[in-house]
């Protein structure tokens, strides 16, 4: 199973990292961490957190750098990249909105491919 998920540092995303490597060292899985470079977002220091907490678990990543729209590069590099699972935070580091943050909801919406909001 091919798996993207996706950071922008925040909270959320570290969360549905924990929850990601408890899941993924139980089974083979290929995993990819994708971080979009966009207004607010230190997309370069959101992959290096993400790569040290999934060596320090165990688990081999592979990082992408990608720049635009979080939600719409999201969806690119899922269709490209051939995934059959995409699982992101529920909320960014934008302004807070009610349940989902405006990327999730928006991949949710879209995506073709299962996606796991954490």
């Amino acid at each position: 199973m091919r798996i993207l998920i996706c950071t922008d540092g925040s909270k959320s995303a570290h969360n549905a990292m924990i929850f990601l490597s408890d899941l993924v060292r139980l089974y083979e899985h290929t995993v990819v961490v994708l971080s979009v470079k966009s207004f607010g977002v230190d997309s370069e220091g959101a992959l290096i957190e993400a790569k040290q907490f999934f060596t320090e678990k165990g688990v081999e990543v592979k990082t992408i750098e990608r720049e635009g729209d979080a939600a719409e590069e999201i969806l690119k590099e899922s269709i490209e990249g051939n995934y059959d699972l995409i699982v992101l935070g529920a909320k960014g580091l934008s302004i807070p909105r009610t349940f989902f943050g405006s990327v999730s909801e928006k991949v949710l919406k879209h995506s073709k491919i299962p996606v796991l909001v954490v």
